[in-house]
């Protein structure tokens, strides 16, 4: 059996398959070819259908002008018919003429020049004109014959129309005679656009003489085209229906020129792949190595690049630890006399914050990886953010020439519970939308409002393009642009899909109101804030109250911590927030059980990363020490990855907090641990 794993064999052999292939992808271009074919068939005999229905259908509506001439003045003069005739046949350039003719006798008809010999046609005495009269008196409805040749030599559609009226001495309807129209073919056609030169890339026909539909005669194009399974429509007219028959020019039995390249270049193809394959069988064991050396240098990479980024963020939280912290209580102790000093402390705060997102942006990386995505819901002061909204959305309201505002009635005193990030971004995308898709020097109005159910209703309003009603409901759908993918507004479609997720998330809801043409309303709640939310958990500018229970003042903590500056810190901390409780500060894991077993704290406070002994390894002594084990311990660590989050918990530690760290939430957490 090796013949058969020999590498030419197996080169054959998807050299072959790869033929199969090609063949399988003629066959289904010649399908998608003819698919084409007929919706583009179909297309242009929609259109031709259409326009010459519409221009059959305009012409027939004179004859109620006639009709109503008759009954409203059966003894009209031949001035009053010439002014109706003017009146009717004003812009009608397929009509050839009209006429009346009581008793069946073409007394009048309108223009009489070129028209001299029609003049006294009797009906009943002309063959080819008399069935379709007496059909229309039969059925009492409009007939439309043809094409017929007329008496002046032209080829043209004739409608009858029988006019029944009532006479004063009989109260009974009786036959007064018909209205007739008539139709020149040729220019009835070309107004319809379809003469000759306007078929554009289809063959037409028509049958159906006398509006007898597929069994009538042919009387427009080649007759041999209803043999040649032709697209078929329906022309619907008073009495009947013309079909219209359409084949691609060049009948249905051509191939695209597309497939004609498939071929050649599929057969090339096979040609080269079967070639390559041979050569890559015979070089097979030389290309494994290679793959596993690239896999295990990738892999050692991507270790190297999580190691990188735990490191860096380790690093580069440790000395921001210290310049949040000392900056926190820089400004937590200034008053309103050093306002220069304070401005300078907001500027190291800003810059620190700063610096502290562009490192979490680099961990949110690690953290969409995992599929995971925290919110902070606080207490966040809306007009606040809705003034940064503004400033940030500003660049491009200006390049497309769009005014934003906030609507002044707003009360700017309104606070909101939700996370401040999450917020900024669901209001910039919803302005981002309303100024992409509003009108040249349009505008978009924010507002915001306490609603019955204790949420706060922000509205986002343009004067844009709106949304037809009938795309309402795919409007959240993620990627559908709702039509505008193929405009020049830039935009993914899942902008809206992503912000109905972000307030979903915060127990909120959103909806919106649009109307084509108007603009558009984009609403979301957020619930409110309310004297039932802890007040422990908003961030203030001014100094923290300490705890107030005797216990938790006289309470006993150790802080276990290699770092002078984070020591310090947190030495600094505990003097303003719990000037009560007694602190106990150790430089190694070791030192730190030697306190805990002699203190017997009601709090530990342990750094991860301790020279010798780790904060987990020390954590697990503590958990099995009986003395120690019920002591709650807290971990403050910079190492913030997920993997470092998640290795935290599982080992023990009753929280986990990353450095560098708020004073309040620093603060809510000892509140939170010691029981208060």
């Amino acid at each position: 059996m090796k013949i058969f794993t020999h590498p030419t064999w197996i080169a054959v052999t998807v050299a072959v398959f790869l033929l199969l292939i090609v063949i399988a992808l003629g066959r289904m271009e010649h399908a998608r070819f003819q698919k084409g074919l007929h919706a583009e068939v179909i297309d242009q005999l929609s259109q031709v259908r259409s326009r010459l229905e519409s221009e059959v259908n305009a012409n027939l509506y004179l004859t109620r002008g006639l009709v109503s001439l008759v009954k409203a003045y059966p003894h009209f003069t031949e001035a009053e018919f010439r002014i109706v005739g003017e009146e009717l046949l004003h812009g009608k350039t397929s009509v050839r003429n009209i006429g009346l003719a009581p008793d069946n006798v073409l007394n009048h008809i309108f223009p009489i020049e070129g028209n001299e010999m029609a003049i006294g046609l009797v009906y009943r005495d002309n063959p080819d004109q008399w069935p379709p009269v007496e059909r229309a008196m039969l059925s009492r409805k409009t007939v439309i014959s043809g094409p017929l040749k007329l008496v002046e030599g032209n080829l043209a559609f004739i409608s009858i129309t029988p006019i029944w009226i009532h006479t004063p001495d009989n109260q009974d309807e009786s036959y007064w005679g018909l209205a007739s129209l008539v139709i020149n073919a040729d220019t009835l056609f070309a107004n319809a656009g379809i003469s000759d030169e306007q078929k554009n890339n289809i063959e037409l026909a028509i049958r159906g003489a006398d509006g007898s539909g597929p069994k009538g005669a042919v009387f427009l194009g080649d007759s041999s085209l209803f043999e040649q399974q032709p697209i078929t429509m329906e022309v619907v007219l008073p009495n009947g229906t013309w079909q219209l028959g359409a084949i691609p020019k060049g009948g249905w039995m051509q191939a695209s020129k597309l497939s004609y390249g498939l071929w050649i270049g599929g057969i090339a193809f096979s040609m080269i792949i079967g070639f390559a394959v041979w050569g890559w069988l015979n070089a097979q064991n030389r290309q494994k190595r290679i793959l596993m050396e690239a896999k295990q240098t990738a892999e050692k990479a991507n270790r190297a690049k999580s190691e990188f980024l735990s490191r860096m963020s380790h690093e580069l939280r440790t000395p921001l630890n210290a310049i949040l912290g000392f900056g926190q209580l820089l400004d937590l102790g200034m008053n309103a006399s050093h306002g220069t000093e304070k401005q300078y402390v907001k500027h190291i705060m800003n810059s620190g914050q700063h610096l502290l997102a562009l490192i979490n942006e680099v961990l949110d990386l690690a953290r969409i990886d995992a599929g995971k995505f925290e919110l902070k819901l606080e207490r966040v002061s809306v007009p606040e953010v809705l003034d940064e909204c503004l400033v940030l959305s500003q660049p491009l309201a200006s390049a497309h020439g769009i005014a934003v505002s906030i609507d002044p009635s707003s009360d700017s005193r309104l606070l909101v519970w939700t996370d401040h990030k999450c917020l900024k971004q669901i209001v910039l995308n919803l302005i981002s939308n309303a100024i992409k898709y509003n009108r040249k020097d349009g505008c978009v109005t924010v507002s915001y409002r306490k609603t019955a159910d204790e949420t706060i209703r922000f509205s986002i309003i343009d004067t844009g393009i709106g949304i037809p009603q009938e795309k309402w409901e795919q409007l959240f759908q993620p990627f559908n642009r709702i039509g505008a993918e193929n405009s020049q507004i830039e935009g993914t479609g899942i902008g809206l899909t992503i912000t109905k997720s972000l307030v979903e998330s915060m127990n909120g809801r959103i909806g919106f109101e649009s109307a084509a043409g108007v603009g558009s309303e984009f609403w979301f709640e957020l619930p409110q804030v309310t004297d039932n939310i802890d007040q422990s958990k908003v961030s203030e500018e001014k100094p923290a109250a300490g705890i107030t229970d005797m216990a938790a003042v006289n309470a006993k903590i150790l802080y276990i911590e290699d770092n002078l500056f984070n020591q310090e810190l947190i030495k600094e901390f505990m003097s303003l927030l719990f000037p009560g409780i007694q602190l106990f500060v150790e430089a190694t894991a070791e030192l730190g059980l030697e306190t805990a077993e002699k203190e017997l704290p009601q709090l530990i406070l342990m750094d991860i990363n301790l020279p010798g002994m780790s904060g987990i390894d020390a954590l697990r002594i503590i958990r099995k020490h009986h003395a120690l084990a019920k002591i709650p311990v807290i971990a403050l660590s910079a190492a913030s990855m997920v993997e470092d989050i998640e290795k935290g918990i599982n080992a023990g530690f009753d929280s986990y907090i990353t450095k560098p760290f708020d004073i309040q939430d620093f603060k809510q957490a000892i509140e939170k641990t010691l029981g208060h």
